[in-house]
């Protein structure tokens, strides 16, 4: 299929470098855009949830931001060392600025640049190693965090999926992704490996057309799959050669296929530990007060949940609908997070609750 495609081209290891370069800048603008009032708007709805103190907080989100996709622009012509070291530390100004932007596309992209600083690494198939790494570990610990009682509840959530064999199918998905990622990590690519990825990922594009609004990892899935060929055509066209040998990858890798480990005994972001749709995330819930009803209608009244028996004479909002709707992202939902906004929306209606569920 692939040859089909291709036809008599040649991909040269320099040539596949270049496109995984400039294919994980063209993902991360089209995901900048997708939700634009994320990086572009000074007054949103959503507050800025921010780690360092700043006046104009809205205004520098948005100016960095601005720098930072035109940073990624020059990054599709010419790659430069210190093109892309600006680029990162706009970047993590911005992840400082605002908690919502820790998505985990934006998480493995920065990761991809980051390899990219490397320059001086004597193995060129060092690249190609990390990046297949990065891969690996994702789809592995992505399978280890929906091994929870959570994944079939989300699933069926989404899609109201009851019938036994289609629940079966579903069911199998966390293990599928562990053996995945163990394939990617341990085998070079394959066209059984390759065929496996790819339709995995055309499986989650197909499910998020038909069951979800989560259209903002169309993209990143659409990513993984031009990865994925390019990896395939390097197998065809250079000797992979394990850089493990290398101390300095020896430390990358161990450091970070242990990292995630640290959310399960500590508070370790979820969506930096790969805890992709596992279910095991919970939600945050903003409890108001009614005689507040007549004050937060404007801005909440279309994320009103129904009545329940707990809370009889509260006013009750999901908040992923809510950041969901404005931004068109999934809302980081941690601790810290739900205090923040437990703060600052006590200083705009006289009460309000957190509720982690």
């Amino acid at each position: 299929m692939m040859k089909l495609f291709f036809g008599s081209f040649t991909f040269t290891n320099k040539l596949i470098i270049d496109l995984i370069f400039k294919a994980t800048n063209l993902f991360f603008i089209v995901g900048v855009f997708m939700s634009f009032n994320l990086w572009f708007s000074v007054n949103r709805d959503v507050p800025f949830i921010s780690i360092i103190e700043f006046h104009d907080l809205g205004l520098l989100s948005v100016c960095v931001s601005v720098i930072f996709v035109c940073l990624l622009c020059v990054n599709l012509i010419v790659r430069k060392r210190s093109v892309i070291f600006i680029m990162l530390l706009c970047l993590l100004l911005l992840l400082l600025l605002d908690r919502m932007k820790w998505q985990p596309w934006v998480y493995f992209y920065f990761l991809v640049f980051c390899i990219y600083l490397f320059q001086k690494l004597k193995c060129k198939s060092s690249y190609f190693y990390l990046i297949k790494y990065l891969l690996g570990t994702m789809y592995f610990w992505a399978g280890i965090q929906k091994l929870s009682p959570g994944w079939m509840r989300i699933i069926s959530g989404y899609s109201g999926i009851y019938d036994e064999q289609v629940r079966f199918i579903f069911s199998t998905f966390p293990y599928v992704e562990i053996l995945i990622g163990l394939l990617v990590l341990g085998l070079p690519f394959n066209k059984i490996t390759s065929f496996l990825l790819i339709s995995f990922h055309c499986v989650l594009i197909l499910y998020v057309f038909r069951f979800t609004n989560n259209s903002i990892i169309i993209p990143w899935n659409i990513y993984f799959i031009v990865i994925i060929i390019l990896l395939f055509q390097l197998n065809q066209t250079i000797d992979f050669i394990n850089p493990l040998k290398q101390l300095k990858i020896q430390l990358i890798f161990f450091l970070f296929f242990c990292i995630p480990i640290l959310n399960f005994t500590s508070n370790l972001d979820d969506y930096l530990a790969f805890s992709l749709y596992s279910g095991k995330i919970k939600n945050i819930y903003l409890v108001f007060d009614k005689k507040d009803i007549a004050i937060i209608q404007k801005e909440f009244k279309s994320y009103f949940l129904g009545k329940t028996e707990r809370y009889k004479d509260k006013v009750v909002v999901k908040y992923s609908n809510y950041v969901k709707s404005k931004m068109n992202v999934p809302a980081v939902m941690e601790n810290d997070v739900g205090m923040y906004l437990k703060h600052y929306y006590q200083t705009r209606y006289s009460e309000v609750n957190i509720i982690f569920r």
